[in-house]
Protein backbone atom coordinates (compact mmCIF):
# COMPACT_ATOMS: atom_id res chain seq x y z
CA UNK A 1 0.00 0.00 0.00
CA UNK A 2 2.87 2.40 0.94
CA UNK A 3 3.31 2.25 -3.12
CA UNK A 4 0.07 3.75 -3.77
CA UNK A 5 0.65 6.01 -1.17
CA UNK A 6 4.01 7.43 -2.98
CA UNK A 7 2.22 7.54 -6.40
CA UNK A 8 -0.61 9.13 -4.93
CA UNK A 9 1.63 12.20 -3.65
CA UNK A 10 4.02 12.03 -6.81
CA UNK A 11 1.40 12.31 -8.47
CA UNK A 12 -0.26 15.54 -6.42
CA UNK A 13 3.31 16.93 -6.39
CA UNK A 14 3.60 16.93 -10.65
CA UNK A 15 0.15 18.59 -10.56
CA UNK A 16 1.30 21.55 -8.33
CA UNK A 17 4.85 21.53 -10.12
CA UNK A 18 2.92 22.41 -13.55
CA UNK A 19 0.99 24.75 -11.70
CA UNK A 20 3.54 26.61 -10.59
CA UNK A 21 4.82 26.14 -14.05
CA UNK A 22 1.88 27.95 -15.18
CA UNK A 23 1.91 30.42 -13.42
CA UNK A 24 5.76 31.50 -14.03
CA UNK A 25 5.12 30.95 -17.84
CA UNK A 26 4.24 34.66 -19.47
CA UNK A 27 1.27 33.84 -20.95
CA UNK A 28 1.86 35.45 -24.65
CA UNK A 29 -1.74 37.32 -26.12
CA UNK A 30 -2.77 35.15 -29.53
CA UNK A 31 -2.49 36.34 -32.60
CA UNK A 32 -4.85 38.41 -33.78
CA UNK A 33 -6.88 37.89 -37.33
CA UNK A 34 -7.20 40.42 -39.60
CA UNK A 35 -10.97 41.09 -40.24
CA UNK A 36 -11.68 42.27 -44.05
CA UNK A 37 -13.55 45.15 -43.58
CA UNK A 38 -16.77 45.21 -43.92
CA UNK A 39 -17.66 48.18 -46.44
CA UNK A 40 -20.07 50.50 -45.46
CA UNK A 41 -23.26 50.07 -47.25
CA UNK A 42 -24.28 53.17 -48.73
CA UNK A 43 -27.42 55.04 -47.08
CA UNK A 44 -30.65 55.04 -48.99
CA UNK A 45 -32.12 57.76 -49.30
CA UNK A 46 -35.72 57.94 -47.84
CA UNK A 47 -38.14 59.31 -49.85
CA UNK A 48 -38.94 63.07 -48.48
CA UNK A 49 -42.67 63.39 -48.14
CA UNK A 50 -44.48 65.07 -50.48
CA UNK A 51 -45.72 68.22 -49.17
CA UNK A 52 -48.64 70.28 -51.16
CA UNK A 53 -47.76 73.39 -51.62
CA UNK A 54 -51.11 75.87 -51.99
CA UNK A 55 -51.49 77.02 -55.61
CA UNK A 56 -51.00 80.54 -55.60
CA UNK A 57 -53.76 82.85 -57.32
CA UNK A 58 -52.82 83.73 -61.10
CA UNK A 59 -51.73 87.25 -60.67
CA UNK A 60 -54.20 89.76 -62.44
CA UNK A 61 -53.76 90.07 -65.81
CA UNK A 62 -51.42 92.86 -67.16
CA UNK A 63 -54.34 95.33 -69.04
CA UNK A 64 -53.28 97.08 -72.10
CA UNK A 65 -53.19 100.27 -71.71
CA UNK A 66 -55.55 102.11 -73.64
CA UNK A 67 -54.15 105.50 -75.47
CA UNK A 68 -57.29 107.61 -74.58
CA UNK A 69 -57.83 111.01 -72.61
CA UNK A 70 -58.32 109.44 -69.62
CA UNK A 71 -54.97 107.73 -69.41
CA UNK A 72 -53.30 110.66 -70.90
CA UNK A 73 -54.51 112.36 -68.12
CA UNK A 74 -53.18 110.39 -65.26
CA UNK A 75 -49.65 110.20 -67.17
CA UNK A 76 -46.58 111.61 -65.42
CA UNK A 77 -43.95 111.23 -68.51
CA UNK A 78 -44.32 115.36 -68.96
CA UNK A 79 -42.32 115.07 -65.30
CA UNK A 80 -39.87 112.21 -66.11
CA UNK A 81 -36.25 113.27 -65.67
CA UNK A 82 -35.54 111.22 -68.91
CA UNK A 83 -37.19 113.65 -71.05
CA UNK A 84 -36.35 117.04 -68.62
CA UNK A 85 -33.58 118.12 -70.81
CA UNK A 86 -34.75 116.89 -74.10
CA UNK A 87 -35.58 119.71 -77.07
CA UNK A 88 -38.28 117.95 -78.22
CA UNK A 89 -39.92 116.32 -75.48
CA UNK A 90 -40.06 119.91 -74.26
CA UNK A 91 -41.58 121.52 -77.46
CA UNK A 92 -43.84 118.70 -77.63
CA UNK A 93 -45.25 119.51 -74.15
CA UNK A 94 -45.90 123.17 -74.55
CA UNK A 95 -47.52 122.24 -77.55
CA UNK A 96 -50.15 119.69 -75.68
CA UNK A 97 -50.73 122.40 -73.25
CA UNK A 98 -52.02 124.76 -75.67
CA UNK A 99 -54.31 122.03 -77.10
CA UNK A 100 -55.71 121.45 -73.51
CA UNK A 101 -56.20 125.60 -73.25
CA UNK A 102 -58.26 125.51 -76.27
CA UNK A 103 -59.61 122.16 -75.04
CA UNK A 104 -59.75 119.05 -76.74
CA UNK A 105 -63.36 117.45 -77.43
CA UNK A 106 -64.42 114.53 -75.54
CA UNK A 107 -62.97 111.72 -77.64
CA UNK A 108 -60.85 113.30 -79.69
CA UNK A 109 -56.75 112.32 -79.42
CA UNK A 110 -53.66 113.94 -81.06
CA UNK A 111 -51.90 111.29 -82.57
CA UNK A 112 -49.52 109.64 -80.52
CA UNK A 113 -46.17 110.82 -82.09
CA UNK A 114 -47.80 114.44 -81.03
CA UNK A 115 -48.09 113.77 -77.37
CA UNK A 116 -44.74 113.27 -75.28
CA UNK A 117 -46.19 110.70 -72.82
CA UNK A 118 -48.15 107.65 -72.25
CA UNK A 119 -45.32 105.70 -74.17
CA UNK A 120 -47.11 102.73 -72.13
CA UNK A 121 -49.85 102.83 -74.87
CA UNK A 122 -48.41 104.54 -77.57
CA UNK A 123 -44.78 102.59 -77.29
CA UNK A 124 -40.99 104.08 -78.02
CA UNK A 125 -41.21 107.94 -77.97
CA UNK A 126 -41.01 109.79 -81.50
CA UNK A 127 -38.10 112.68 -79.69
CA UNK A 128 -34.41 110.71 -80.38
CA UNK A 129 -32.93 112.85 -77.61
CA UNK A 130 -34.09 111.41 -74.46
CA UNK A 131 -31.47 110.83 -71.90
CA UNK A 132 -31.56 106.66 -70.80
CA UNK A 133 -29.20 107.57 -67.57
CA UNK A 134 -31.71 109.21 -65.77
CA UNK A 135 -34.11 107.51 -63.58
CA UNK A 136 -37.40 106.69 -64.83
CA UNK A 137 -40.06 107.80 -62.88
CA UNK A 138 -43.25 104.79 -64.55
CA UNK A 139 -43.37 102.77 -60.76
CA UNK A 140 -44.78 106.45 -59.74
CA UNK A 141 -47.62 107.03 -62.19
CA UNK A 142 -51.20 106.31 -61.25
CA UNK A 143 -51.86 104.75 -64.93
CA UNK A 144 -49.11 102.33 -63.72
CA UNK A 145 -51.08 101.32 -60.99
CA UNK A 146 -54.17 101.01 -62.50
CA UNK A 147 -53.19 99.26 -65.43
CA UNK A 148 -50.63 96.60 -62.73
CA UNK A 149 -47.74 97.32 -65.03
CA UNK A 150 -45.35 96.30 -62.85
CA UNK A 151 -47.12 92.30 -63.21
CA UNK A 152 -45.88 92.88 -67.33
CA UNK A 153 -42.92 93.78 -69.39
CA UNK A 154 -41.20 96.26 -70.31
CA UNK A 155 -40.54 97.27 -66.53
CA UNK A 156 -40.67 100.46 -67.04
CA UNK A 157 -39.14 102.91 -69.76
CA UNK A 158 -41.62 102.48 -72.18
CA UNK A 159 -40.15 105.38 -73.89
CA UNK A 160 -37.46 103.56 -74.79
CA UNK A 161 -38.54 99.94 -75.09
CA UNK A 162 -41.92 100.08 -76.21
CA UNK A 163 -45.49 99.71 -75.20
CA UNK A 164 -46.82 97.39 -71.89
CA UNK A 165 -47.33 94.46 -72.69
Amino acid sequence: MKKVKKTKKAKKMKKAKKVLKKKKRVVKPKKIKKVAKVKKTKKVAKPKKVVKKAIKPAPAPVQKVEFNQENAILCICTKCPVQAESTCAVAKVKEMEAMMQKGIPEGMMPPPTDIPGLYCASGVAACKDLDFSKMCICGGCPVWDKCKLGEGKPAGYFCKDGKAI
